[in-house]
């Protein structure tokens, strides 16, 4: 009875096992390196808009104000 209930997985072996765990760390690859890369960039385009430069003027003339 537990014979009947296999999925394919079992009867074709370990090469589908193998591809598999291939595809997977993969795409788990290319997905972290579009994640760095979007971090990546995100960092450029702060750096070119100077956002950091000009919120620290704004603090230190706000406590300056005080």
């Amino acid at each position: 009875m537990s014979e009947s209930n296999n999925t394919g997985h079992e009867q074709s072996g370990k090469k589908i096992s193998t591809f598999e765990t291939k595809m997977s760390f993969g795409l788990g690859l290319i997905t972290l390196l579009l994640i760095f890369g979007y971090f990546y960039e995100s960092f450029q385009e702060v750096q070119r808009q100077e956002v950091i430069v000009i919120a620290i003027d704004i603090i230190e003339a706000a406590s300056g104000a005080e």
